[in-house]
């Protein structure tokens, strides 16, 4: 198929490398191909497609409790120190504040917890920020585990956190 490796090929060196960079700008056709193993596929480069494992459904529901309280605690701090920094107050004594346009990186001076928030929409999720919150928080080893591909894995777990998202639990697909 357009001079792609054969299906159990791909399988293969993503099994055994966790990831695999086909040359082909056709992600369509590699899809197609691994529609039904569970694989995400991805433009990576001009004439390059990624091919990986994320997190499972089955992953994420077992870790779904955990992910919720990194959410909930993101979202805390996040409101809480973009209200500080309104007001002036947020870089106390306790925070370091770096803003930097829409944006603004708190780190806090003693524990070396950063908060990178979107100081206009403080509950925005971005899967990268999210996860370095989570790896300096030291609090979510669970999250931290499922997150072997660290940005797409928590931007897969942001998605299947979804109302209505397929692989989530009541949603469609789901029993």
């Amino acid at each position: 198929m357009n001079g792609l490796p054969p299906r159990d090929a791909i399988l293969r060196s993503v099994a055994s490398e966790g990831r695999v960079v086909l040359e082909t700008a056709d992600a369509a056709a590699v899809r197609a191909m691994l529609a039904q193993d569970g694989l995400h596929v991805f433009v990576s480069g001009r004439s390059t497609v990624t091919v990986m494992r994320l997190v499972s459904d089955d992953e994420a529901e077992r870790i779904r409790p955990e992910f919720d309280r990194l959410v909930a605690d993101f979202r805390r701090r996040a409101r809480d120190l973009a209200a500080a920094e309104g007001d002036d107050r947020a870089g106390a004594d306790d925070w370091f504040a770096d803003p930097h346009g829409d944006h603004c990186r708190f780190q806090h001076v003693e524990s070396g917890l950063v908060v990178e928030v979107n100081l206009e929409r403080p509950d925005e999720l971005d899967p990268g920020f999210l996860l370095l919150f989570a790896r300096t928080s030291g609090r979510y080893p669970g999250v931290l585990a499922a997150c072997v591909h660290g940005f797409h894995d928590m931007a897969r777990l942001l998605e299947l956190s979804r109302p209505g998202c397929p692989g989530r639990p009541g949603g469609p697909g789901r029993r």
